[in-house]
């Protein structure tokens, strides 16, 4: 049986129209050319806290209009995978908010 938040996921997909991952940086000069680095290649950025965050837009091939075709059985990342935790898809997961532990 499918859950009210997978239901949710599903129907978004917007964590499945892009990859994202993370760089850490030590020096500002080291974040200037690692951030003109992958602009140049078109990439989105963002840079906080010692971090760099590389957004590249792409569509996952399993992506339908109607959303994951394989979410069953989707691989263990995507299973593992929370927008809510990703510091770029934070604001843009329809998830409801995790309850405080």
């Amino acid at each position: 049986m499918i859950t009210q938040n997978e239901m949710i996921c599903i129907g978004c997909g917007k964590c499945c129209r892009v990859v994202t991952f993370t760089i850490h940086y030590y020096n500002k000069k080291q974040c200037n050319e690692m951030v003109e680095f992958y602009k140049i290649r078109g990439f989105k950025i963002k840079t906080h806290n010692n971090r760099i965050e590389v957004i590249i837009p792409t569509v996952c091939p399993k992506l339908t209009k109607y959303g994951c075709s394989i979410y069953g059985s989707r691989p263990e990342l995507c299973k593992k995978y929370d927008g809510r935790d990703d510091p770029i898809m934070k604001n843009v997961c329809k998830l409801p908010p995790k309850e405080l532990k």
